[in-house]
């Protein structure tokens, strides 16, 4: 987070240097783990328990991700896919805000500047229903025009060679706060480099996004490698870093591996401190400026990296193959149904209505489907998706011809097909091309 004047250079995604993966360019997560942080354990355990046997579980939210495997319910089945992921690890420190009030004992709040014209303040810190709360304020406080808030771990905690995660939002998106999940070196004083960005945002202007970033010491210049997001920083994520002696830092977004930065092993060899910051943006601020909260809903540490995750339950679709009434070359149908989110069917150009369909090979029974929109964080995609069991007639399942809502979707239906075809009519972001990371349908 500590920054000069190329800064916003790289917030407008113009590179300093080359990475091994990008932002968006990574598996699906594991979907038993209903917490995110990249272990199905005791905490995934809970969160099951708070709703099992829960009926009527709806597409939006899947009664809070329990219903794992789309039925519509909670029950042994999603059990089942649970212990068939289980992990015995736990981490080796965490704070889960439970309390009322920070853990003294964990983290340091500051009463310090922060730079020009603003300050941080423990007023602006606040652990409350299980969430630790960072605001930022336009405010007249000891001189400055704004505030904001700073935690960290120095000489209370500083893990070396760990797995390092948090679960946050901002409480509303595009906001004009620069908050910012990371690390820099600490020895009993403080080494900058090296700093791990695990999630950075600077507000301001127009749609911004997260981004994740290693610095180090390239003698003696500040230098930096990551990746930006394609994520809406309103939504529950959980964001993660692990390295260890013989290998770079590298980033999580949902238990899952997202950027790789190629950056030097010898750049990292430190103990860290773990640091939370949110503040008006020193680069973005300007008077009446919407100001979101920081929402914190854990910190955890653990040993290891998270495992790989198995494959969807129910999953029917992956592999089988697709076709689509035009493709943008480097986009294939088939990269749509491939199980990776680093691959995508873009259509030719931006006209609609476009489809694409995937052959099951045989009549099954289905229940549902997912699908990941590119860029659907700032487009809501109108569609309909039919089914066929000749590849001639086909049936309307679901129509939404009509959203207006930007995220990815989820449709529930109960029906026996071979085929199963999205035809995209329009998009809320004028011409741009229907496509598609990864539509997952399920059924047996």
């Amino acid at each position: 987070m500590m920054k000069n004047a190329a800064f916003d250079s790289k917030y407008g995604f113009l590179w300093l240097g080359w990475a091994m993966f990008c932002f968006s360019c990574f598996a699906l997560p594991n979907p038993a783990d209903l917490d995110g942080d990249g272990y199905v354990n005791m905490f995934d355990l809970y969160r099951l328990a708070e709703q099992w046997l829960a009926q009527d579980c709806a597409s939006w939210n899947w009664c809070d991700g329990a219903d794992i495997d789309h039925s519509g319910r909670v029950d042994l089945g999603d059990f089942s896919y649970l212990a068939q992921s289980w992990s015995a690890e736990l981490p080796v420190w965490s704070d889960e805000f439970s309390g009322e009030s920070l853990d003294a004992n964990k983290w340091t709040v500051y009463n310090k500047a922060d730079g020009a014209d603003c300050w941080y303040t423990p007023e602006n810190v606040e652990v409350s229903d299980g969430i630790l709360k960072i605001y930022s304020y336009e405010e007249l406080y000891k001189g400055r025009s704004w505030t904001g808030g700073y935690i960290d771990t120095a000489g209370k905690y500083n893990p070396q060679y760990k797995y390092l995660v948090a679960r946050l939002k901002h409480s509303f998106a595009n906001s004009y706060i620069w908050a910012t999940w990371w690390t820099v070196g600490w020895d009993g004083a403080l080494i900058w480099p090296p700093e791990f960005d695990i999630c950075e945002f600077q507000g301001g202007a127009g749609s911004r996004n997260p981004g994740q970033w290693y610095h180090w010491n390239n003698e003696g210049k500040d230098t930096w490698l990551g990746c930006a997001a394609e994520i809406d920083e309103s939504q529950w994520h959980t964001y993660g870093v692990y390295w260890n002696a013989a290998a770079a830092p590298v980033f999580y977004v949902d238990g899952v591996l997202s950027c790789a930065p190629a950056g030097p092993v010898s750049g990292a060899l430190y103990p860290m401190k773990l640091k939370l910051t949110s503040s008006p943006s020193s680069q973005t601020r300007v008077p009446g400026c919407p100001l979101a909260v920081f929402e914190v809903d854990y910190v955890r540490v653990y040993d290891n990296p998270p495992p790989l995750p198995p494959s969807p339950p129910g999953v029917v679709s992956q592999f089988k193959t697709a076709t689509a009434s035009s493709v943008q070359s480097g986009n294939e149908a088939a990269y749509a149904n491939d199980g990776s989110l680093s691959t995508r069917w873009a259509a030719a150009d931006g006209t609609y209505p476009q489809w694409w369909k995937v052959d099951l090979g045989a009549n099954c029974r289905l229940s549902g489907s997912d699908i990941n929109w590119y860029n659907s964080s700032t487009r809501a995609y109108k569609y309909r998706i039919e089914v066929s069991t000749d590849d001639i007639h086909y049936t309307t399942i679901s129509d939404r011809t009509e959203n207006t809502t930007y995220g990815d979707t989820s449709d529930i239906f109960t029906v026996s097909a071979r085929f199963v075809r999205v035809t995209i009519t329009g998009c809320t972001s004028g011409s741009a091309y229907a496509s598609i990371y990864e539509m997952r349908v399920y059924g047996n």
